[in-house]
């Protein structure tokens, strides 16, 4: 069986960005925010410079009080993060263009 041709892509430049979600806020309610409110608006801030792709992950965190982070390795202590994102831009000139707004 032979596959198909898949057209082979590499970008130039990508970011890893943590999150941290404000105190006072549930992990859901960062996500809704981040998701609802903040990617939205940085869109329309930076127009044409946002990145080719801004993907997120977020740490799964188990319930109240505390919402610990879903430990499979590690500490708790190296989770004090609430979310990674990856944000990928054609070339360096993408990327300088995107954060001169900031």
């Amino acid at each position: 069986m032979k596959l198909a041709s898949l057209p082979i892509t590499t970008y130039g430049f990508q970011l890893l960005m943590f999150g941290r979600r404000k105190e006072g806020l549930t992990p859901d309610q960062y996500r809704d925010h981040y998701e609802n409110v903040h990617i939205p608006l940085m869109k329309n801030l930076t127009g044409d410079t946002f990145p080719l792709t801004h993907v997120r992950h977020y740490v799964k965190r188990d319930g109240p009080p505390d919402f610990p982070a879903a430990v499979l390795m590690g500490n708790q202590a190296d989770f004090d993060y609430d979310a990674v994102a990856v944000l990928t831009y054609r070339d360096k000139a993408h990327f300088d263009a995107n954060w001169a707004f900031f």
